[in-house]
């Protein structure tokens, strides 16, 4: 009962603490901007080169499995070219994902982690399809190795220039994953790349804004991808702009890569696969039965619905100062939330217990989430 009570004490204050907190903290390694020293945050590992990492870094467990998305979607004759198309695609994802990290260590900006977790999601998207067609797992970058080696010594440079790797390597990310999607005709690869390279616009804007965030300017012109008023909005999701870009073009793409689909589905969430598959009620840990799912299903609509009576609650003591935070700060709060959620679901606490603490810190979580320039919204693993 004592820990229970220093628990919910936690909760409670954990949206003051984060709002308290400087952008200076020496424990964040913000180093007011100048990146100074390394970020060892507990779970980092240490970047050791082309795809190395001598430590697993931080892993959430809540990742949705992508190939909830492919349902129902029959396999499809494969060319060299769409063999060559997924080898590129998985090393391009490596690529960002090892480079985020790195710039993480080095200067220590949230943005960079958040964006490289997601990155991690992209290439398990990949890996379904390498695995659906039977093919190996890129283990470097291929062909974009010089490329990897000249991005990271531009981003040694200053902060701003590795923001503006960030913006790079995402505007290269969505013209090739839109020329992938129009080269192909099979709705498995059009499903996956076209829900991954969405995201690439919420990647896009999350750095823009974190280059305005620390009071930094690009020259790097990206008008033709992202407008400045879509960069200056918090909250509200870019998922479905590579759909619309592909639309407009007068492409037909299979239901779940749609415009309609993926505002509707997948909108609050950084991979389109977390959604529920129309007609499907298939668990991402696999199938446990009907039975199984039924109690499942009755459990995260109470889960739901206490959350969201938090959240009301949580809106009225802490959104006007959570809107004047920016996405440092609502970072570093985020950051707090995750860790004390972990430690809930790892404490020994009743079924009932658990559920409250977690949909205290399933609602201060959104309402945060909610203010951010970057879209990192998936909190439905608090509840399982």
């Amino acid at each position: 009962m004592k820990t229970s009570k220093i628990l919910v004490a936690s909760i409670a204050t954990v949206a003051i603490f984060g709002l308290m907190f400087s952008s200076t903290s020496a424990a964040y390694g913000q180093g007011g901007g100048q990146g100074n020293g390394m970020h060892t945050s507990q779970g980092q590992g240490k970047w050791q080169g082309q795809g190395q990492w001598s430590g697993e870094a931080k892993q959430r467990g809540h990742e949705k499995d992508p190939s909830d998305m492919l349902v129902g979607v029959p396999l499809q004759d494969l060319s060299e070219a769409e063999k060559e198309m997924l080898y590129y695609g998985y090393s391009e994802e490596l690529l960002a994902h090892d480079m985020y990290l790195y710039f993480y260590e080095l200067y220590g900006t949230p943005t960079f982690k958040n964006i490289a977790d997601s990155e991690q999601e992209h290439m398990t998207a990949v890996k379904t399809l390498l695995d659906r067609y039977e093919l190996d797992i890129p283990t470097d970058y291929g062909e974009l190795t010089d490329e990897f080696a000249a991005l990271k010594a531009e981003g040694e440079e200053s902060l701003l220039k590795a923001l503006e790797v960030g913006v790079k390597i995402e505007l290269l990310d969505i013209e090739d994953i839109a020329q992938t999607i129009r080269t192909t005709d099979n709705d498995d690869f059009r499903i996956i790349f076209t829900n991954i390279g969405g995201a690439s616009y919420n990647h896009l804007r999350g750095f823009l804004t974190a280059i305005n965030n620390a009071g930094l300017e690009t020259e790097i012109d990206y008008s033709d991808y992202i407008t400045d008023e879509e960069v200056a909005t918090k909250g509200g999701s870019l998922k479905s702009k590579m759909a619309e870009k592909l639309e407009a073009e007068g492409m037909v793409l299979p239901e779940k890569a749609s415009t309609t689909y993926i505002q509707e589905n997948c909108a609050n969430e950084e991979s389109g696969w977390g959604a529920q598959n129309k007609g499907q009620t298939q668990s991402w840990k696999g199938n446990k039965g009907q039975q199984g799912q039924n109690q499942s299903a009755m459990n995260s609509n109470s889960n739901s619905v206490l959350k969201n009576q938090y959240k009301v609650s949580y809106e009225e003591k802490y959104g006007a100062a959570l809107a004047k935070l920016d996405d440092t700060k609502l970072n570093t709060l985020i950051e707090r939330i995750d860790a004390l959620a972990e430690k809930v679901q790892a404490g020994n606490y009743a079924t009932t217990t658990k559920q409250k603490y977690s949909a205290m810190l399933g609602a201060l979580r959104e309402l945060a989430v909610e203010n951010l320039g970057t879209e990192e919204l998936d909190i439905e693993w608090l509840f399982e």
